[in-house]
C-alpha cells in the first residue's frame, strides 16, 4: 500500500472511490475540495493505493487559529471500510490504511502548526468502539460541525408511497401550495444566488443564527452547479421568488443543504412544495437517498433545531444518529486550553 496525494489528474478517479463506498459522503468529493479553496482555505487530498486502486481517502482541511496556530478537519472522513474497523489482535488492510492516513494527516499538521485534527464520519452511533478510538489517539469532541442526527428518506419507494408515509399535515401542504398557484423553478445559475441570499439574510435575522457570506453560496453553485452537483430550487408566486433551498446530489445521496425564505407568503406552505420537489428530482436523478440534513431530537422542542426538526419529520423517513466529532490532539496542553475557551465561548453565547 501507497499514499499518493490526489491531484486534477486523479478526480474521477477519486470520486467514483467516494461515490461507491458505503461511508463515502458529498463533503469527501473533489469538487467539496474546490469549493473549500474558494472560500479560502487550504486543503490537501491524499489516498490510499493498493494494487492500483484506492481503497481509503481523506479530503484535509486547514482551517486558521490565532497565534499561527490553526486546526485539521476531515468533514464526513476518512472515507474507508469503517465497517471492517475493529479493536482485534490482528491488523487488518483497513486498519492499516486507517493508520497511514493519520499519519499523513499528522505530518501535514506538523507543518502547519496545527494544534489537534477533527474528524466526523458517518458511523452509526450504535457502532462506535469507544476502546479502539481511545486506543489510536482520539477523544470525544467538545464541538460537532456536521449535524449528529439526521432523517434519511428511502428513495426506492415509489412516490405514492412516499407520500402516503408522510404526515397528513405535510401532504396537505404539499397539495395547498399547488393549488395556490406556487412554481417551483430548478436553477444552477449563479446569478439565481442573488435573490436566494436576499432570503437567506431575512431568514437569519428571522431565526437568529449567521449564515455564511454570499461569496460561499456563489462559489458552491459556481463550482458544482455546472456538474449538476448541486442545485438551487426556487419558489415562485405571482413572478416574485418566496423561499428556496439549495441541494446537493452525488453518488447515491441527495442532501438539503440550505434553505431560506420570506417573511411575507408564509401562508403559502411553499417550503413543503420545495421539499417535495427536491425529493422527485433526487428520486430522478437515480439517488437511492434523500438527507434531510440535520435534525435534534423530538424532546428538544426548546433547540434553535425544534421547529425545523418537525418540519422535517413530516416528511417520513428514518432518523439516523452518529458518532459525531472526535479529536486527535497534536499538542496536548494547547488542546485543553482550546477546548476550555471554545466552551467558554459557547456558554456565553447561550446565556
Amino acid at each position: 500500500m501507497e499514499v499518493i496525494n490526489i491531484e486534477k489528474n486523479k478526480q474521477t478517479e477519486w470520486n467514483n472511490f467516494v461515490k461507491k463506498n458505503t461511508f463515502g459522503h458529498f463533503l469527501e468529493s473533489f469538487e467539496w475540495g474546490d469549493v473549500v479553496c474558494a472560500d479560502g482555505e487550504k486543503i490537501r487530498r491524499v489516498a490510499i493505493f493498493d494494487k492500483g486502486k484506492i481503497i481509503a481517502g481523506a479530503l484535509i482541511i486547514k482551517y486558521e487559529l490565532p497565534l499561527n496556530k490553526s486546526y485539521l478537519y476531515i468533514p464526513r472522513g476518512p472515507v474507508l471500510g469503517w465497517d471492517k474497523i475493529k479493536n482485534s489482535d490482528k491488523i487488518n488492510q483497513d486498519q492499516e490504511s486507517l493508520m497511514m492516513i493519520l499519519d499523513e494527516v499528522k505530518k501535514f499538521g506538523q507543518s502547519n502548526n496545527a494544534i489537534f485534527l477533527r474528524i466526523d464520519p458517518e458511523i452509526e452511533a450504535s457502532d462506535v468502539h469507544f476502546k479502539f478510538w481511545k486506543q489510536i489517539g482520539f477523544n470525544k469532541s467538545p464541538k460537532e460541525i456536521q449535524p449528529k442526527m439526521t432523517i434519511i428518506l428511502d428513495l426506492s419507494q415509489s412516490q405514492e408511497q412516499i407520500l402516503k408515509n408522510m404526515k397528513s399535515k405535510t401532504r396537505y401542504n404539499i397539495r395547498l401550495s399547488e393549488r395556490k398557484g406556487v412554481n417551483i423553478k430548478m436553477s444552477t445559475n449563479v446569478s439565481d444566488i442573488n435573490t436566494f441570499y436576499d432570503l437567506m439574510l431575512k431568514t437569519s435575522r428571522r431565526d437568529n443564527f449567521y449564515p455564511h457570506p454570499q461569496k460561499h453560496y456563489q462559489d458552491l453553485i459556481k463550482i458544482l452547479g455546472p456538474k449538476n452537483i448541486a442545485k438551487i430550487f426556487l419558489a415562485e408566486y405571482k413572478k416574485k421568488i418566496i423561499s428556496a433551498t439549495i441541494v446537493s446530489f452525488f453518488g447515491q445521496k441527495a442532501i438539503y443543504l440550505h434553505g431560506a425564505s420570506d417573511n411575507e407568503y408564509r401562508n403559502l406552505m411553499s417550503t413543503y412544495l420545495l421539499q417535495w420537489r427536491a425529493i422527485s428530482e433526487a428520486k430522478k436523478a437515480g439517488c437511492k437517498l434523500y438527507d434531510f440534513g440535520g435534525v435534534v431530537s423530538a424532546s428538544e422542542n426548546k433547540h434553535a433545531w425544534g421547529g425545523i426538526s418537525r418540519f422535517k419529520r413530516g416528511f417520513g423517513g428514518r432518523e439516523q444518529e452518529f458518532i459525531g466529532a472526535w479529536d486527535m490532539p497534536y499538542l496536548a496542553s494547547q488542546y485543553k486550553l482550546f477546548s476550555f475557551s471554545s466552551n467558554i465561548r459557547r456558554k456565553i453565547k447561550r446565556a
